[in-house]
Protein backbone atom coordinates (compact mmCIF):
# COMPACT_ATOMS: atom_id res chain seq x y z
CA UNK A 1 0.00 0.00 0.00
CA UNK A 2 0.84 3.78 -0.57
CA UNK A 3 -0.07 7.21 1.31
CA UNK A 4 0.00 10.69 0.14
CA UNK A 5 -0.61 12.82 2.83
CA UNK A 6 -0.48 17.23 3.07
CA UNK A 7 0.78 19.31 -0.04
CA UNK A 8 -0.15 22.69 -2.05
CA UNK A 9 -3.40 22.24 -4.53
CA UNK A 10 -4.19 24.88 -7.12
CA UNK A 11 -3.94 28.55 -5.99
CA UNK A 12 -1.48 27.43 -2.94
CA UNK A 13 -4.31 25.94 -1.20
CA UNK A 14 -2.71 24.00 1.25
CA UNK A 15 -3.76 20.45 2.01
CA UNK A 16 -3.83 18.22 5.46
CA UNK A 17 -5.92 15.38 3.99
CA UNK A 18 -4.08 11.29 4.16
CA UNK A 19 -5.03 8.98 1.45
CA UNK A 20 -4.09 5.46 1.42
CA UNK A 21 -3.75 3.72 -2.43
CA UNK A 22 -4.72 -0.41 -2.49
CA UNK A 23 -2.84 -1.68 -5.27
CA UNK A 24 -4.74 -4.81 -5.09
CA UNK A 25 -8.59 -3.17 -5.65
CA UNK A 26 -7.18 0.05 -7.11
CA UNK A 27 -9.01 2.50 -4.31
CA UNK A 28 -8.09 5.58 -2.03
CA UNK A 29 -8.68 5.48 1.24
CA UNK A 30 -9.15 8.86 3.61
CA UNK A 31 -7.29 8.76 6.83
CA UNK A 32 -6.63 10.67 9.56
CA UNK A 33 -5.32 13.91 8.72
CA UNK A 34 -1.84 15.07 8.65
CA UNK A 35 -0.82 17.59 12.35
CA UNK A 36 -0.28 20.31 9.62
CA UNK A 37 -0.82 21.50 6.58
CA UNK A 38 -0.10 23.84 3.87
CA UNK A 39 3.50 22.03 3.78
CA UNK A 40 4.88 22.09 0.26
CA UNK A 41 8.65 20.65 0.43
CA UNK A 42 8.08 17.96 3.63
CA UNK A 43 10.52 15.32 4.15
CA UNK A 44 8.72 11.81 4.31
CA UNK A 45 10.52 8.28 4.88
CA UNK A 46 9.11 4.98 6.06
CA UNK A 47 10.20 2.34 8.22
CA UNK A 48 8.81 -1.68 8.92
CA UNK A 49 4.97 -0.22 9.25
CA UNK A 50 5.23 3.37 10.63
CA UNK A 51 5.44 6.54 8.30
CA UNK A 52 7.51 9.25 9.35
CA UNK A 53 6.82 13.18 8.39
CA UNK A 54 9.49 15.95 8.96
CA UNK A 55 8.20 19.38 8.11
CA UNK A 56 10.94 22.07 9.56
CA UNK A 57 12.39 20.38 12.92
CA UNK A 58 8.57 18.57 13.71
CA UNK A 59 8.62 14.94 13.27
CA UNK A 60 5.91 13.13 13.55
CA UNK A 61 5.31 9.33 12.85
CA UNK A 62 2.21 7.43 11.55
CA UNK A 63 0.97 4.02 12.27
CA UNK A 64 -0.95 1.97 9.63
CA UNK A 65 -2.48 -0.32 11.53
CA UNK A 66 -4.21 2.52 14.07
CA UNK A 67 -4.71 5.00 11.52
CA UNK A 68 -2.89 7.48 14.04
CA UNK A 69 -0.41 10.70 14.11
CA UNK A 70 2.50 10.67 16.89
CA UNK A 71 4.49 13.76 17.44
CA UNK A 72 7.84 12.56 18.21
CA UNK A 73 10.74 14.46 19.58
CA UNK A 74 11.74 18.00 17.76
CA UNK A 75 14.91 17.01 14.71
CA UNK A 76 18.07 17.84 16.26
CA UNK A 77 19.54 18.92 13.37
CA UNK A 78 18.52 22.66 11.94
CA UNK A 79 15.23 23.37 10.25
CA UNK A 80 14.84 22.09 6.69
CA UNK A 81 12.66 21.17 3.82
CA UNK A 82 13.27 18.95 0.76
CA UNK A 83 15.83 16.99 2.10
CA UNK A 84 16.64 13.43 0.21
CA UNK A 85 15.96 10.75 1.93
CA UNK A 86 17.35 7.02 2.18
CA UNK A 87 16.08 4.07 4.07
CA UNK A 88 17.98 0.98 4.42
CA UNK A 89 16.82 -2.11 7.12
CA UNK A 90 16.06 -0.13 10.44
CA UNK A 91 17.26 3.36 9.76
CA UNK A 92 16.52 6.46 7.45
CA UNK A 93 19.22 8.79 6.16
CA UNK A 94 18.07 12.28 5.97
CA UNK A 95 20.56 14.28 3.38
CA UNK A 96 21.06 17.50 2.98
CA UNK A 97 18.12 19.72 2.40
CA UNK A 98 17.78 23.57 2.20
CA UNK A 99 15.91 26.60 4.64
CA UNK A 100 17.15 29.59 3.57
CA UNK A 101 20.45 28.21 2.82
CA UNK A 102 21.80 24.43 1.35
CA UNK A 103 22.24 22.32 3.80
CA UNK A 104 25.03 18.99 3.08
CA UNK A 105 25.00 17.13 6.67
CA UNK A 106 23.59 13.64 6.86
CA UNK A 107 21.23 12.63 9.86
CA UNK A 108 20.82 8.95 11.08
CA UNK A 109 17.46 8.19 12.16
CA UNK A 110 16.66 4.65 14.17
CA UNK A 111 13.27 4.33 15.74
CA UNK A 112 14.47 1.32 18.14
CA UNK A 113 17.13 3.85 19.76
CA UNK A 114 15.92 5.62 23.07
CA UNK A 115 14.47 9.06 22.61
CA UNK A 116 16.73 10.91 24.48
CA UNK A 117 20.51 9.60 25.05
CA UNK A 118 21.99 11.51 27.91
CA UNK A 119 24.97 12.84 26.90
CA UNK A 120 26.06 16.08 29.16
CA UNK A 121 30.30 17.31 29.22
CA UNK A 122 30.62 20.41 31.84
CA UNK A 123 33.99 21.58 33.02
CA UNK A 124 34.70 21.12 36.83
CA UNK A 125 36.44 24.40 36.80
CA UNK A 126 33.81 27.94 37.11
CA UNK A 127 35.45 29.21 34.48
CA UNK A 128 36.60 27.71 30.78
CA UNK A 129 39.11 30.70 30.37
CA UNK A 130 42.62 29.55 31.44
CA UNK A 131 46.26 31.62 31.52
CA UNK A 132 49.01 29.97 29.64
CA UNK A 133 47.78 26.57 30.18
CA UNK A 134 44.88 24.23 31.16
CA UNK A 135 45.25 21.39 33.69
CA UNK A 136 41.47 19.98 33.83
CA UNK A 137 41.10 17.88 36.68
CA UNK A 138 37.83 16.52 35.29
CA UNK A 139 35.83 17.42 32.69
CA UNK A 140 32.12 16.26 34.45
CA UNK A 141 29.59 14.32 31.97
CA UNK A 142 26.51 12.65 33.23
CA UNK A 143 26.11 8.84 32.98
CA UNK A 144 23.66 7.04 31.32
CA UNK A 145 21.74 3.96 31.89
CA UNK A 146 22.63 2.01 29.17
CA UNK A 147 24.52 -1.29 29.49
CA UNK A 148 28.12 -1.26 27.14
CA UNK A 149 27.93 1.56 26.70
CA UNK A 150 31.16 3.04 24.29
CA UNK A 151 32.24 6.98 24.40
CA UNK A 152 34.63 8.55 22.25
CA UNK A 153 35.81 11.96 23.21
CA UNK A 154 36.63 14.53 20.16
CA UNK A 155 38.42 17.59 19.85
CA UNK A 156 38.88 20.36 17.87
CA UNK A 157 41.03 23.79 17.60
CA UNK A 158 38.19 25.78 15.93
CA UNK A 159 35.02 24.02 16.62
CA UNK A 160 34.12 23.06 13.57
CA UNK A 161 36.29 20.25 12.53
CA UNK A 162 36.34 17.33 15.26
CA UNK A 163 39.27 14.34 15.68
CA UNK A 164 39.34 11.77 17.93
CA UNK A 165 41.21 12.57 21.20
CA UNK A 166 43.80 9.65 21.68
CA UNK A 167 42.60 7.84 25.13
CA UNK A 168 40.15 9.17 25.82
CA UNK A 169 37.46 6.20 25.79
CA UNK A 170 35.64 7.13 29.58
CA UNK A 171 32.71 8.55 30.89
CA UNK A 172 34.81 11.11 31.97
CA UNK A 173 38.04 13.26 30.35
CA UNK A 174 40.61 13.65 33.19
CA UNK A 175 43.89 14.83 34.13
CA UNK A 176 44.91 16.73 31.24
CA UNK A 177 46.75 19.58 29.88
CA UNK A 178 46.05 21.76 27.21
CA UNK A 179 48.54 24.54 25.78
CA UNK A 180 46.21 25.93 22.93
CA UNK A 181 42.26 27.14 23.23
CA UNK A 182 40.26 23.51 22.64
CA UNK A 183 36.83 22.56 22.14
CA UNK A 184 35.35 19.29 22.95
CA UNK A 185 32.69 16.72 21.79
CA UNK A 186 31.89 13.31 23.78
CA UNK A 187 30.14 10.44 21.53
CA UNK A 188 28.21 8.55 23.14
CA UNK A 189 27.19 4.77 21.34
CA UNK A 190 24.96 1.81 22.64
CA UNK A 191 25.66 -1.71 21.67
CA UNK A 192 22.51 -1.33 19.00
CA UNK A 193 24.53 1.22 17.12
CA UNK A 194 22.37 4.46 18.22
CA UNK A 195 24.53 7.22 19.33
CA UNK A 196 24.36 10.85 20.49
CA UNK A 197 27.16 13.75 20.17
CA UNK A 198 27.08 16.04 22.85
CA UNK A 199 27.28 19.73 22.57
CA UNK A 200 31.22 21.17 22.49
CA UNK A 201 32.91 22.78 25.46
CA UNK A 202 35.19 25.09 24.68
CA UNK A 203 38.77 25.58 26.88
CA UNK A 204 39.88 28.63 26.11
CA UNK A 205 43.41 28.89 26.58
CA UNK A 206 45.06 33.13 26.51
CA UNK A 207 48.92 32.41 25.48
CA UNK A 208 51.24 35.04 26.88
CA UNK A 209 54.99 35.08 26.63
CA UNK A 210 57.11 35.76 29.82
CA UNK A 211 58.85 39.41 29.51
CA UNK A 212 61.93 40.13 29.58
CA UNK A 213 64.11 43.39 30.79
CA UNK A 214 66.71 44.52 29.06
CA UNK A 215 68.72 47.22 30.01
CA UNK A 216 70.34 50.85 27.52
CA UNK A 217 72.79 51.04 29.91
CA UNK A 218 75.26 49.32 32.38
CA UNK A 219 73.94 47.15 35.62
CA UNK A 220 76.76 48.58 37.67
CA UNK A 221 76.84 52.62 37.48
CA UNK A 222 78.51 55.33 39.42
CA UNK A 223 75.65 57.07 42.08
CA UNK A 224 73.66 59.56 40.60
CA UNK A 225 73.41 58.68 37.11
CA UNK A 226 70.68 57.26 35.80
CA UNK A 227 70.02 53.65 34.45
CA UNK A 228 67.41 53.04 31.51
CA UNK A 229 65.34 49.69 31.62
CA UNK A 230 63.45 48.62 28.50
CA UNK A 231 60.67 46.07 28.44
CA UNK A 232 59.14 46.06 24.95
CA UNK A 233 56.30 43.76 25.22
CA UNK A 234 52.94 45.15 24.43
CA UNK A 235 51.03 44.11 27.02
CA UNK A 236 49.82 46.40 29.94
CA UNK A 237 53.42 46.83 32.33
CA UNK A 238 53.72 47.29 35.92
CA UNK A 239 57.59 47.84 37.12
CA UNK A 240 58.72 46.41 41.16
CA UNK A 241 61.83 47.26 42.46
CA UNK A 242 62.53 45.14 45.03
CA UNK A 243 58.81 43.30 45.02
CA UNK A 244 57.35 46.78 46.01
CA UNK A 245 54.94 48.16 42.90
CA UNK A 246 56.23 51.37 41.23
CA UNK A 247 53.88 54.22 39.29
CA UNK A 248 56.03 53.88 35.98
CA UNK A 249 53.78 51.39 33.64
CA UNK A 250 55.92 52.61 30.18
CA UNK A 251 58.32 50.48 27.91
CA UNK A 252 60.74 52.66 29.26
CA UNK A 253 61.79 52.74 32.62
CA UNK A 254 64.87 55.38 33.93
CA UNK A 255 65.84 55.21 37.92
CA UNK A 256 68.63 56.52 39.77
CA UNK A 257 68.00 53.96 42.86
CA UNK A 258 69.91 50.51 42.63
CA UNK A 259 67.83 47.27 43.56
CA UNK A 260 66.17 44.25 42.09
CA UNK A 261 64.08 45.15 39.47
CA UNK A 262 61.03 43.00 37.63
CA UNK A 263 58.20 44.16 35.34
CA UNK A 264 54.66 42.33 35.52
CA UNK A 265 52.58 42.06 32.11
CA UNK A 266 49.03 41.61 31.98
CA UNK A 267 46.72 40.61 29.34
CA UNK A 268 43.73 43.20 28.77
CA UNK A 269 41.36 39.78 29.04
CA UNK A 270 41.00 37.39 31.83
CA UNK A 271 44.10 39.27 33.90
CA UNK A 272 46.63 37.09 32.79
CA UNK A 273 49.79 37.53 34.35
CA UNK A 274 53.39 37.24 33.91
CA UNK A 275 56.70 38.26 35.14
CA UNK A 276 60.26 38.69 34.22
CA UNK A 277 63.17 37.33 35.77
CA UNK A 278 64.98 40.33 38.15
CA UNK A 279 67.09 42.77 37.29
CA UNK A 280 69.95 43.71 39.83
CA UNK A 281 71.26 47.29 39.57
CA UNK A 282 74.18 48.32 41.46
CA UNK A 283 75.43 51.84 42.23
CA UNK A 284 79.13 52.34 42.88
CA UNK A 285 79.81 55.29 44.99
CA UNK A 286 82.32 58.45 43.85
CA UNK A 287 85.46 59.14 45.17
CA UNK A 288 85.62 62.66 47.44
CA UNK A 289 88.86 63.80 46.92
CA UNK A 290 90.25 65.88 49.84
CA UNK A 291 92.51 68.65 48.90
CA UNK A 292 95.75 69.81 51.47
CA UNK A 293 98.38 72.43 50.92
CA UNK A 294 101.92 71.32 51.52
CA UNK A 295 104.08 74.23 51.11
CA UNK A 296 102.82 76.23 48.23
CA UNK A 297 101.39 73.32 46.48
CA UNK A 298 98.40 71.51 46.52
CA UNK A 299 98.09 67.86 46.89
CA UNK A 300 95.45 65.15 46.74
CA UNK A 301 94.90 61.22 47.46
CA UNK A 302 96.23 58.62 44.87
CA UNK A 303 93.59 58.54 42.02
CA UNK A 304 94.01 56.99 37.94
CA UNK A 305 93.19 60.90 36.58
CA UNK A 306 92.90 63.99 38.20
CA UNK A 307 92.18 67.65 36.83
CA UNK A 308 92.70 70.30 38.75
CA UNK A 309 90.11 74.01 38.58
CA UNK A 310 90.10 77.53 39.75
CA UNK A 311 86.81 79.19 38.61
CA UNK A 312 87.38 76.82 34.80
CA UNK A 313 89.29 74.03 34.23
CA UNK A 314 93.05 74.56 34.30
CA UNK A 315 94.96 72.91 31.20
CA UNK A 316 97.44 70.67 31.83
CA UNK A 317 96.82 70.31 35.54
CA UNK A 318 96.44 66.89 35.50
CA UNK A 319 98.73 65.19 38.55
CA UNK A 320 98.45 64.55 42.21
CA UNK A 321 100.04 67.70 42.99
CA UNK A 322 99.40 71.05 41.44
CA UNK A 323 101.03 74.30 42.27
CA UNK A 324 98.67 77.41 41.95
CA UNK A 325 100.38 80.69 40.25
CA UNK A 326 97.70 82.98 42.26
CA UNK A 327 95.67 82.69 45.66
CA UNK A 328 91.91 81.91 45.30
CA UNK A 329 89.35 78.58 45.45
CA UNK A 330 90.63 75.64 43.49
CA UNK A 331 89.43 72.21 43.59
CA UNK A 332 90.42 69.08 41.51
CA UNK A 333 88.22 66.39 39.56
CA UNK A 334 89.22 62.75 39.83
CA UNK A 335 88.68 59.20 38.48
CA UNK A 336 88.44 56.04 40.71
CA UNK A 337 90.97 53.30 39.53
CA UNK A 338 89.19 50.54 40.66
CA UNK A 339 85.41 51.70 39.52
CA UNK A 340 86.24 54.09 37.05
CA UNK A 341 83.85 56.69 38.95
CA UNK A 342 84.72 60.54 38.86
CA UNK A 343 83.96 62.72 41.56
CA UNK A 344 85.36 66.42 42.72
CA UNK A 345 86.47 67.35 46.26
CA UNK A 346 84.95 70.68 47.67
CA UNK A 347 86.83 73.98 46.92
CA UNK A 348 90.15 74.78 48.73
CA UNK A 349 91.28 78.28 49.87
CA UNK A 350 94.82 78.49 48.03
CA UNK A 351 97.12 81.27 49.98
CA UNK A 352 100.74 81.32 49.46
CA UNK A 353 102.61 79.88 52.47
CA UNK A 354 105.38 83.05 52.50
CA UNK A 355 105.00 85.35 55.88
CA UNK A 356 104.42 89.17 54.70
CA UNK A 357 103.54 92.13 57.40
CA UNK A 358 101.57 93.24 54.12
CA UNK A 359 97.45 92.26 53.94
CA UNK A 360 96.86 90.41 50.89
CA UNK A 361 94.10 91.84 48.29
CA UNK A 362 91.94 88.96 49.30
CA UNK A 363 91.85 90.14 53.12
CA UNK A 364 91.84 93.92 52.77
CA UNK A 365 88.53 93.37 49.89
CA UNK A 366 85.05 92.34 51.60
CA UNK A 367 81.74 90.89 50.03
CA UNK A 368 78.42 91.25 51.64
CA UNK A 369 75.80 90.21 52.15
CA UNK A 370 76.33 86.58 50.86
CA UNK A 371 74.30 84.86 50.34
CA UNK A 372 73.06 87.20 48.58
CA UNK A 373 69.43 87.99 46.42
CA UNK A 374 69.43 91.35 45.01
CA UNK A 375 72.94 92.46 45.33
CA UNK A 376 76.57 92.62 46.66
CA UNK A 377 78.93 95.12 47.95
CA UNK A 378 82.60 94.97 47.79
CA UNK A 379 85.02 97.37 50.18
CA UNK A 380 88.43 98.78 50.35
CA UNK A 381 89.36 99.07 47.00
CA UNK A 382 91.52 101.20 45.06
CA UNK A 383 89.25 101.69 42.58
CA UNK A 384 90.83 101.02 39.80
CA UNK A 385 90.39 96.98 40.00
CA UNK A 386 88.63 94.85 37.20
CA UNK A 387 85.99 92.91 38.52
CA UNK A 388 84.45 90.14 36.74
CA UNK A 389 81.07 87.23 37.57
CA UNK A 390 82.04 83.97 36.93
CA UNK A 391 79.22 80.98 37.11
CA UNK A 392 80.74 77.78 38.58
CA UNK A 393 81.08 76.41 35.05
CA UNK A 394 83.83 78.59 34.67
CA UNK A 395 81.66 80.88 32.44
CA UNK A 396 81.39 84.84 32.08
CA UNK A 397 78.65 86.32 33.44
CA UNK A 398 79.11 89.99 34.38
CA UNK A 399 82.83 92.43 33.86
CA UNK A 400 83.01 95.62 35.32
CA UNK A 401 85.54 98.48 36.33
CA UNK A 402 86.06 99.53 40.04
CA UNK A 403 85.35 103.22 40.26
CA UNK A 404 85.28 103.82 43.69
CA UNK A 405 86.49 101.82 47.28
CA UNK A 406 82.75 100.69 47.28
CA UNK A 407 81.23 98.97 44.27
CA UNK A 408 77.59 97.46 44.40
CA UNK A 409 76.58 95.52 41.61
CA UNK A 410 73.09 94.13 41.27
CA UNK A 411 72.96 90.40 40.88
CA UNK A 412 68.90 90.20 40.77
CA UNK A 413 69.09 89.09 37.38
CA UNK A 414 71.36 85.89 38.10
CA UNK A 415 69.86 82.41 38.49
CA UNK A 416 69.92 80.89 41.91
CA UNK A 417 73.55 79.06 42.62
CA UNK A 418 77.10 79.11 43.60
CA UNK A 419 79.04 81.98 41.84
CA UNK A 420 82.63 83.42 42.03
CA UNK A 421 83.57 86.98 41.67
CA UNK A 422 87.36 88.07 40.47
CA UNK A 423 88.93 91.00 41.67
CA UNK A 424 92.51 92.12 39.92
CA UNK A 425 94.97 95.10 40.12
CA UNK A 426 97.97 95.81 38.58
CA UNK A 427 99.75 93.07 41.04
CA UNK A 428 97.97 90.60 42.24
CA UNK A 429 94.02 89.19 41.92
CA UNK A 430 91.72 87.86 44.51
CA UNK A 431 88.78 85.33 44.21
CA UNK A 432 85.67 84.89 46.09
CA UNK A 433 82.87 82.94 46.22
CA UNK A 434 78.97 84.00 47.01
CA UNK A 435 75.67 82.40 46.43
CA UNK A 436 72.80 83.36 44.89
CA UNK A 437 69.23 83.17 46.51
Amino acid sequence: KGYVTNGLGVESRGYDSTYEYDPSTDTWTVKTAAPVSNVALYVAFSIDTLGYYLAANKFWSYSTTTNRWDSLPDFPGSNRDAAAVVSMGHSAYVIMGEYGKILNDIWQYRPDCPANIINEISLSSKSNIFCGSASIDSIKADSIAYASTVYQWLTSSDSNSFTPLTGSDSVRLLKRTFNNTTYLKRVVTLTAGCFDTSAAIGIHVISISKPTIDTLTNTSLCAGDTVVLACMDTLKKSWYLNDTILTDTGKIFKTVKGGLYKVVVTTLHANCKDTSAEMKISYLSRPVPIITQVGSSLTTGAYAYYQWYDTALIPGANGKTYTPSHNGLYRVSVEDSITGCTGSSAFFTYRPTAVSNVPSLGDKIQLFPNPAGGSITLTSLNGNESITIINEFGQLVHSYQAASSEQTFDISGLPSGSYFIRITNITNSVLKHFVKL
